[in-house]
């Protein structure tokens, strides 16, 4: 059974709550992100599609992180429940 929503995430720390508490079977088709300044390196807020988020777990660390890779750079989330490094994401 496919289960469309749509989501506004207010912050990124609830995006690595969301993704730490996903069933194995989400997909994600698509996400944007809104940035700002410091982010995006201009003087405007941005939204800026998200070109891929990983998740990257090394066995024998305490925790993995989140990797989501945005048009102008990458933002790093610490991940709580990592068992395995996968491609959570990429756009088509």
């Amino acid at each position: 059974m496919d289960i469309s929503r749509t989501m506004l995430i207010a912050n990124i720390e609830h995006l690595a709550q969301i993704l730490d508490s996903r069933p194995a079977s989400t997909r994600v088709n698509a996400v944007m992100m809104m940035t700002s300044p410091k982010i995006n390196g201009s003087n405007l807020w941005q939204l800026l599609q998200v070109l891929s988020i990983d998740a990257d777990y090394k066995a024998g660390s305490e925790r993995g992180r989140y990797l989501v890779v945005t048009e102008r750079g990458a933002v790093e989330l610490p991940a709580s429940s990592l068992m395995a490094s996968e491609t959570i994401y990429t756009s088509a």
